[in-house]
């Protein structure tokens, strides 16, 4: 099977939670899913360091192009892959940023009031994981696929994804500490795609917006009725990351 790309999924996620294409690697993060066990503090640039290893293990000599995807702080860490170790990648590179921010400081990842909702949700408690994630979604997707929707928070409120309150909380700091902006400023707009939901009610308009102003040059995408959950909303537009052949 030919090797096409990887995926890095976002804070909180499994990485069997991104939609599955042919040749199309998901990357785990630390301490959720089948990640490693870290059980310390760690920054997004020591994860970004773990992917390119498993890059480089699963390429070998290698050197087809491919392609990049990150979703959210998946977004985050790929920006410090395809600058601070964008010598370790084949010379053709196509780098796809979904629903991703630049966390600056007057704009931060992670609304407060959110992480005040996800320290009080209750394992097991469905009502209280609906809570913290319905805001994750679009409108139009929650009134069109209630279920869908219900089976993701049962899923989450279980903890299925074998993710603990400590190792969230580790990764929450990790992420809100990242300068992403100062790597997405670095980035070759060539090689870089956008693409942000303009209902995104946890990563939209603004982020979208300060992205294109930091990496003006690159190819920016804003979908309308697209809130932040692209892997379950707009399958087709991750799957079309991995359309095409690579000029």
């Amino acid at each position: 099977m030919q090797r096409r790309g990887f995926m890095i999924p976002g804070l909180a996620m499994a990485a069997r939670e991104l939609p599955t294409f042919d040749g199309v690697v998901g990357l785990e993060n630390p301490e959720v899913g089948d990640g490693i066990t870290l059980e310390r503090e760690y920054t997004l640039e020591e994860v970004a360091e773990l992917h390119v290893r498993t890059l480089r293990a699963t390429l070998g000599t290698s050197s087809e192009p491919l392609r990049l995807c990150g979703m959210s702080m998946g977004g985050m860490i790929l920006a410090i892959i395809a600058t601070e170790f964008r010598s370790r990648l084949p010379a053709q590179c196509r780098f796809h940023f979904f629903v991703t921010t630049p966390n600056t400081e007057d704009l931060p990842a992670i609304p407060d009031i959110l992480l005040e909702h996800w320290a009080t949700a209750r394992r097991g408690v469905v009502e209280d994981f609906e809570r913290v994630l319905a805001p994750f979604f679009g409108a139009a997707f929650l009134k069109a696929h209630p279920a869908t929707a219900r089976a993701y928070f049962s899923y989450r409120a279980l903890g299925e994804n074998k993710q603990s309150g400590r190792a969230f909380f580790r990764q929450m700091n990790a992420l809100r500490s990242c300068p992403a902006h100062r790597y997405f400023a670095r980035l070759d707009p060539k090689e870089a795609k956008f693409v942000g939901g303009a209902e995104d009610q946890i990563l939209g308009p603004q982020h979208n917006r300060a992205l294109a102003s930091i990496c003006p040059d690159a190819d920016h995408d804003e979908v309308e009725s697209l809130g932040h959950m692209i892997n379950m909303e707009r399958i087709d537009l991750m799957g079309a990351a991995f359309e095409g052949a690579l000029q």
